[in-house]
């Protein structure tokens, strides 16, 4: 049976990102629903391991080989649930390419597993109010205050509902209220079909900068790179791309490798940071 672990997932495993995001899907169809496909191996990851394998082994210990037990029920528990087919691999977050090629009209495509789970890993899970800029947590409201997985509160009077700290559970109810609501909006703007690949950047983008306003000529919606796609400009993507590189008005590596990450998602499907 087809297993795309490279190596080991669980309680002392290598714990590679993609590898985590192949296990978490497997086990999210294999009786662990709430299980977040995110591609970090925490303890949420480990316990369900353990209670997953406690239905064949007298004595789990929460890790996953490559090619041993534990993987092979994964995999069987999922097609006995018609959730798989035997030779088929889980979504895939890594540097295993994955463009289908065939562009379709946006309206068809919606951000998938791959996607979400590279766009949580970046803006990382925080249970308590930040300051986007610095990551530092902050206790009164300013411009730029965030939650959750990237999520922007909206003044002061939203900072009520957020003060004391969420649990993960709200952080994914925002997050999909989120990337639905840029989803929607961003769809109305693009002129020309994508690949699958091609929309996951383009979301993943937008998430980050924003889907913006023609008035303060700010975000995605008066980019180049939107030009660009709607084959309304002729500038090179990955330059207008990468202008995209400024946290607090500097030039930044972690923005920059963010944008070359996106851009490796757009132009040949590898879903990885």
């Amino acid at each position: 049976m087809f297993s795309s672990l490279s190596r080991s997932v669980g309680y002392f495993g290598v714990n590679l990102f993609h590898d985590v995001i192949e296990v978490q899907y497997r086990l999210k169809h294999s009786g662990f629903p709430d299980l977040v496909v995110d591609g970090n191996c925490g303890q949420k990851t480990v316990a369900a391991i353990r209670e997953f394998q406690r239905r064949f082994m007298s004595l789990p210990d929460g890790l996953v080989e490559v090619n041993g037990a534990t993987i092979r029920r994964l995999q069987s528990t999922a097609i006995s649930q018609g959730n798989a087919r035997p030779d088929a691999p889980a979504p895939q977050a890594s540097n295993a390419p994955v463009s289908g090629g065939v562009r379709r009209n946006v309206n068809e495509l919606s951000v998938s597993p791959q996607a979400e789970a590279l766009l949580k890993n970046y803006e990382s899970l925080r249970l308590k109010p930040y300051f986007d800029g610095t990551g530092q947590e902050i206790s009164e409201y300013i411009k730029g205050a965030t939650i959750g997985y990237g999520h922007l509160i909206n003044g002061k009077g939203d900072f009520e509902n957020y003060k004391n700290g969420i649990n993960e559970m709200k952080s994914n109810e925002l997050y999909r209220r989120d990337i639905y609501d840029i989803e929607i909006k961003t769809k109305k703007l693009i002129k020309n079909p994508l690949t699958q690949n091609e929309y996951d950047a383009v979301m993943i983008f937008v998430f980050n900068i924003g889907y913006g306003s023609v008035e303060k000529d700010k975000g995605f919606i008066t980019s180049e790179v939107l030009k660009i796609i709607n084959g309304e400009s002729q500038v090179d993507i990955d330059e207008a791309w990468l202008r995209w590189k400024y946290a607090n008005g500097h030039i930044t590596k972690g923005v920059i490798n963010r944008r070359k990450s996106e851009l490796n998602v757009f132009h040949n499907g590898v879903y990885a940071r």
